[in-house]
C-alpha cells in the first residue's frame, strides 16, 4: 500500500497591507561533547543560561547530534558553572 502525504496548508495572504504577527517557540536545548571515556567535557545551550533539567539534551559527535542519556544529562547539570552567554558558545565543564 502507498501512503499519500497530506496537502500543504493554504498560503497566507495579505490584503490591504495588514500586518501579520508570527510567534515561534524554540525549545531549550543543551549540546554536549564527551571525552574518549564518555564523560561530558563541554556543553553549549541555545538559551544563554546554564543547562536546565527541562532542556532537551543531545550529545554532539562530529556534527551528529544524538539524544543524551540521563546520566550524561545529570552530570552536565551538576558540572555547569558560571555565565553561559552568549547562546551557542561552548563552555568547559567543571570536573
Amino acid at each position: 500500500t502507498t501512503t499519500e502525504a497530506a496537502p500543504p496548508p493554504p498560503a497566507a495572504t495579505l490584503t490591504g497591507g495588514a500586518a501579520v504577527q508570527i510567534t515561534v517557540a524554540i525549545p531549550a536545548r543543551t549540546f554536549v561533547h564527551l571525552d574518549s571515556s564518555g564523560r561530558p567535557v563541554e556543553a553549549m545551550t541555545n538559551t544563554g543560561r546554564p543547562p536546565q533539567s527541562s532542556d532537551q539534551f543531545f550529545v554532539d559527535s562530529g556534527g551528529l547530534a544524538t539524544p543524551a542519556t540521563e546520566p550524561v544529562k545529570a552530570a552536565v547539570i551538576r558540572m555547569a558553572t558560571g555565565a553561559w552567554l552568549p547562546p551557542g558558545a561552548w563552555h568547559r565543564l567543571a570536573t
